[in-house]
């Protein structure tokens, strides 16, 4: 093998080179770069322009699909406002329904213990402070009662010639609730005509008590009815009702007058009017109650000591029980009420004292 040597020329660089070849190597190096700086950017400015036009294609698309997920949202929020809409009419639908099953198997009328007291205690104030106003200044002696007054006097008050003159008041009310103890005390429903085709109805309801089996069932059947008649506001009742009520106002107002010494007046006169009233509309709302109801006004007699009771007495002047054990009641000024069975008018045998009487004592045991 021969051996190959290269020459020095051939080894020589541009820098090696002699001026005149050293600036046509750098000249074509130099347009060498720039032909592919030039590609390069040409390359450069192609891939902008596809990647432009691939940004811009995306953009549109994504642009597209978010103007729909928009109207998607906007449409599936009007739906959900309509589904809202209708879901609230249900749930209003859902509460009429049930009050109107409550009200089927639950009378609409139905009134608790707690708010029977209060009504009574509302009437019992109102009759104190009318006697109050208008008989603060009548008769102080009981020995000015008219002769012809007295046997009415003893029946409520046996132990009246007891009195002192500061219990002149205590007498009145007395008088003034054994009177209106006629409107708790119907038989049936205070202003049911006494003829008519309504006369038959407290006899039929007589007829139809039951066993104490049947108790519910009665009781039940008699609430309803006396609730239609109450509401219904029939006009042969209102116009007994107001007969009745003018008729018991008439006779307590001369009565008290009477007893007082006092000349009547328009106001003390429509006062107790309302008073009545009032008692007809508690006593009526009693009586349409499923529950029965007792009302009873202690009555001592001239043969007979009635003791206080503290289960089912209160002193009208609001001394301590323990004060009034086993001391005699000269007289009752409002009447317990006791609640026979339960709300459905069943299990006769339960009973609650929910309005104790108001009772006045001897201060001698």
């Amino acid at each position: 093998m021969t051996e190959q040597h290269c020459s020095p020329a051939d080894q020589e660089t541009p820098q090696t080179q002699d001026p005149s070849h050293a600036e046509e190597g750098w000249q074509k190096r130099y347009s060498d770069l720039q032909d592919e700086y030039a590609d390069l950017q040409d390359r450069l400015i192609e891939r902008d322009e596809q990647w432009q036009d691939e940004w811009s294609r995306q953009s549109a698309e994504l642009t597209c699909e978010r103007d729909d997920l928009e109207r998607r949202l906007d449409a599936a929020h009007a739906r959900n406002k309509d589904h809202q809409d209708e879901i609230h009419a249900l749930r209003r639908q859902l509460l009429d329904l049930k009050q109107s099953i409550v009200a089927s198997t639950r009378m609409e009328s139905q009134v608790t213990d707690q708010e029977f007291a209060q009504e009574m205690g509302t009437l019992f104030h109102e009759m104190q402070n009318w006697l109050l106003n208008h008989f603060r200044r009548g008769k102080t002696d009981t020995k000015d009662i008219p002769v012809d007054l007295i046997p009415l006097v003893e029946k409520v008050v046996p132990m009246y010639a007891d009195f002192h003159s500061s219990g002149r008041l205590v007498l009145y009310q007395a008088v003034l609730t054994a009177s209106i103890m006629e409107v708790f005390e119907e038989k049936l429903y205070f202003g049911i005509p006494r003829s008519g085709p309504l006369a038959s109805l407290v006899a039929v309801t007589e007829y139809m008590k039951p066993a104490p089996a049947a108790a519910a069932e009665y009781n039940r059947w008699r609430a309803t009815t006396l609730n239609m008649l109450r509401k219904r506001e029939d006009p042969e009742i209102k116009i007994e009702t107001e007969r009745q009520v003018d008729s018991l106002t008439q006779s307590i107002g001369d009565l008290l007058g009477r007893l007082s010494g006092l000349e009547t007046s328009e106001v003390r006169t429509s006062g107790l009017h309302a008073i009545i009233e009032h008692a007809v509309f508690i006593s009526r709302l009693f009586r349409v109650q499923r529950a029965q109801y007792r009302y009873e006004l202690p009555r001592p007699t001239g043969d007979s000591v009635t003791y206080f009771d503290g289960s089912t007495m209160q002193d009208v002047h609001g001394e301590e029980e323990a004060e009034l054990a086993g001391k005699p009641v000269l007289c009752a000024v409002f009447p317990s009420v006791t609640k026979l069975g339960d709300e459905q008018g069943d299990n006769l045998h339960l009973t609650n004292v929910i309005v104790k009487a108001k009772v006045f004592c001897s201060n001698v045991p």
